[in-house]
């Protein structure tokens, strides 16, 4: 009988030790789904920004990521990002296209430092710099620093969102006030690409481009003449650090002249040598040489709305043109070594 109340007395025990175990457990794991939310920390990825080129960024890494397997990435300014269209040339060439082109006036640097954590083994990268990316001197944009403030917030292992929501809920708003007054027409126009409605999934621009509107130019660099420039150069740096990407993860490495229009202008032969020497230096270095000068410009009727920027018509000639480079490149067992 003693044994009997001994065991019942045990196993009382035994089970409030274990419910109050329990209920700690479920505490501290409710603390834990809880408390990040009451002090604005979240773990979940940031919401898609309302900046349109951060946008382009933001969807562009996330299909890049869903690809398994080879890939070719074309690294470079927006004159990428309206002269490609990465399904398109995916389905010619059956293999998929990331499309890394966002504006020149971030740096082909700073592109080329994103769009190198997407490289994966066997994939072929492609840089295009473009004009201001080629003299030694530094070509500064505002939306330089903002771009890097989002990197450097994203890089970030949690972040304070309830506090951001709000700062963000409270900008956007006087950001949608002042477009209404102060942008330029096109930006303010519904059926213009540069709005969030024309990027696709992708990154890539899902908006037609049918006919020529005013062009703006791209002004020619100022070159000294010497090689120093072009070894110094934004163009320069950012093919060094893809060549350091590719080199560790067994990747080919390409290079061609931008996307642009043969505009009648007086610095097109200045624009021309300076998409040769760089060229030149890239190729030297062991870049494998996709398009050689001259094989990325159109006549001015393929333009959209700048020299760099293609219409429809422009960007279906140059799919044809890229796709065959590309089967050659892919065929070719010299241009698959890595640089």
């Amino acid at each position: 009988m003693a044994t009997k109340n001994h065991s019942r007395s045990f196993s009382i025990s035994t089970f409030s030790n274990n419910s109050t175990s329990a209920k700690r457990a479920v505490a501290i794991a409710l603390l834990g789904l809880f408390l990040p939310l009451f002090l604005g920390i979240t773990f979940i990825a940031p919401p898609e920004s309302n900046n349109w080129m951060i946008r382009i960024d933001q969807r562009t890494r996330a299909a890049a990521r869903r690809i398994r397997g080879r890939k070719i990435i074309f690294v470079g300014g927006s004159n990428l990002l309206f002269g490609l269209r990465a399904e398109s040339l995916s389905r010619r060439i059956g293999v998929p296209v990331v499309n890394y082109g966002l504006t020149a006036d971030l740096g082909a640097d700073i592109i080329a430092e994103r769009a190198g954590e997407l490289i994966g083994p066997g994939d072929v990268v492609v840089l295009a710099p473009e004009a201001m990316h080629y003299p030694h001197a530094e070509y500064r944009h505002p939306f330089r620093a903002e771009f890097l403030a989002y990197v450097a917030e994203e890089r970030q292992p949690f972040r304070l969102s309830l506090a951001r929501m709000r700062c963000t809920a409270l900008r956007e708003i006087i950001q949608q006030y002042m477009s209404l007054k102060f942008l330029q027409p096109q930006y303010r126009d519904l059926r213009s690409p540069y709005m969030l409605a024309a990027i696709g999934p992708d990154g890539s621009l899902r908006f037609p481009l049918p006919g020529r509107h005013p062009l703006w130019h791209a002004t020619a660099p100022a070159i000294s003449g010497t090689d120093a420039d072009f070894e110094h150069s934004v163009a320069t740096r950012a093919l060094v650090t893809l060549q350091e990407k590719c080199r560790q993860r067994h990747a080919t490495l390409a290079v061609m002249p931008p996307f642009r229009l043969a505009e009648p202008r007086a610095d097109s032969p200045v624009l021309m040598e300076c998409e040769r020497r760089w060229l030149a230096l890239a190729t030297a270095r062991g870049a494998v040489l996709l398009l050689g000068p001259g094989e990325t410009l159109l006549e001015p009727r393929f333009g959209y709305d700048c020299d760099y920027h293609l219409n429809d018509a422009g960007v279906a000639i140059m799919e044809t043109r890229l796709a065959a480079a590309l089967a050659a490149l892919l065929k070719s067992e010299t241009g698959l070594n890595t640089p």
